[in-house]
């Protein structure tokens, strides 16, 4: 939304079955959207950075970097799962005139993640030396606890593997009902946050069902009834 035409470098690749439209695959190897040194993505916070992810793995060395921003405040939004506590989560580092590095749960990844499109988030506060001021989400949900919050970490990450679509990065902290609003918005296909409820069978925006004549999944976007894929 700022004319931030990325630069791919690495051999980027597109699927066409993206949330909305085609996504960005990346190997967890040396692929990476560029997207320059526009004013408007430096030193945020605080700030907001959200998408849709579909990962093969957690990354290379197990840092699947999302996004990142360097300048005179290093920003990165990961998975982590390099086989030291707190594993299989989300995470987010600053690093800057101080620095601070927050996990999400032990294992809060495990299941329903690698190789399935989930939506992720992370808020910010900006301040540098409170790193309770960060929250990770997954799927409109915040992280059921935080395995590490520190301040004066170092920051670790690789390159990820699998797809990304409709990343967002916003200049000041989503509310829960924003982030929810966003993860709506994607499973709807983009109709948007609606919320009258389905009918045959009735239920309630974000409900789940399978449906046995189609031999599919089936999810409520407060409308009508749409099937996983489509």
């Amino acid at each position: 939304g700022k004319s931030d035409a990325g630069t791919e470098s690495g051999g980027v690749g597109y699927d066409q079955f993206g949330i909305l439209g085609r996504a960005v695959s990346f190997d967890g190897a040396d692929d990476l959207i560029d997207v320059g040194s526009n004013a408007v993505l430096d030193d945020l916070g605080p700030l907001s950075i959200c998408a849709w992810v579909k990962p093969d793995s957690y990354g290379g060395g197990g840092f699947g970097r999302i996004f990142s921003k360097a300048n005179n405040l290093n920003t990165s939004f990961y998975v982590e799962n390099d086989s030291s506590a707190p594993d299989e989560t989300l995470a987010f580092y600053v690093n800057g005139a101080s620095n601070l590095r927050v996990k999400g749960q032990d294992g809060w990844l495990a299941s329903g993640f690698i190789g399935e499109w989930n939506h992720v988030c992370v808020s910010w506060d900006g301040v540098l030396d409170d790193a309770t001021g960060v929250k990770l989400y997954r799927n409109a949900t915040e992280a059921p606890s935080y395995g590490e919050q520190l301040n004066g970490a170092l920051p670790r990450t690789s390159d990820f593997d699998g797809m990304i679509d409709e990343v967002r990065v916003y200049n000041r902290v989503l509310s829960a009902t924003e982030i929810q609003q966003l993860y709506y918005y994607g499973l709807s296909n983009g109709l948007g946050d609606v919320d009258n409820g389905c009918t045959s069978p009735a239920a309630n925006e974000g409900e789940m069902i399978y449906n046995a004549d189609f031999n599919v999944m089936q999810y409520c976007n407060g409308e009508q009834w749409i099937g996983l894929g489509q």
